[in-house]
């Protein structure tokens, strides 16, 4: 059997969806115009979180994805959402992700740096109930930082702008991201990291 090739290791993306279930929600006007809520998507057990007004934002702490992910390649960001009703082909959702990293020992944040590639604005669907997913944000190569990978990525995600939609009609259901793993150590990263993750109390 031959060995790996190089394309096999170090450029075989993979993808990771932060559900909507696991994000909190805006509870005063601080976080967005209005509190999206999360809600069953029509009848079917799914949780999904509801825009009530443009400007609705939503945050979550992944402590998952940054021990995975190759720091020196890119990050890709899409929203994946719904119409809960039949919502004008027309319309513009313009959907905006902030994202932060913290470690072990530093201070929590709200996520406030903004994607290299934003998520272009996307039209609305005349359908109902069907699942959608924005277009390719990027976080670039080198954002992230290798000695800081036994802790989190702070996330936000903003609905700007729907166009002449209205509350209750759109539904945020995650955030899906795509990376590349990390298969190798790094100088600039602690090899004994994992070991510490158990130990460490900071």
């Amino acid at each position: 059997m031959g060995g790996l090739k190089d394309d096999s290791t170090n450029k075989k993306r993979r993808r990771y969806t932060i559900p909507a279930s696991e994000f909190g929600f805006a509870v005063t006007t601080t976080f967005g115009v209005g509190a999206p809520v999360q809600t069953e998507l029509s009848t079917f057990g799914y949780a999904g979180l509801l825009m009530g007004a443009e400007g609705d934002m939503m945050n979550v702490l992944d402590h998952n994805l940054i021990s995975m992910l190759d720091p020196d390649e890119s990050v890709g960001v899409s929203v994946l959402w719904a119409p809960v009703s039949t919502i004008a082909a027309g319309d513009i959702l313009d959907w905006i992700v902030l994202y932060d990293q913290v470690d072990v020992g530093e201070a929590l944040v709200l996520a406030g740096t903004a994607l290299d590639t934003v998520i272009a604005n996307q039209t609305g669907a005349t359908t109902a109930l069907v699942l959608h997913r924005s277009s390719r944000g990027i976080i670039d190569p080198g954002k992230m930082d290798w000695t800081a990978k036994q802790g989190a990525l702070s996330f936000q995600v903003e609905l700007n702008d729907w166009g002449t939609a209205s509350a209750d009609e759109i539904m945020f259901l995650g955030l899906q991201l795509d990376y590349v793993p990390s298969y190798f150590g790094n100088a600039n990263e602690d090899v004994n990291t994992l070991g510490e993750a158990v130990v460490s109390s900071s």
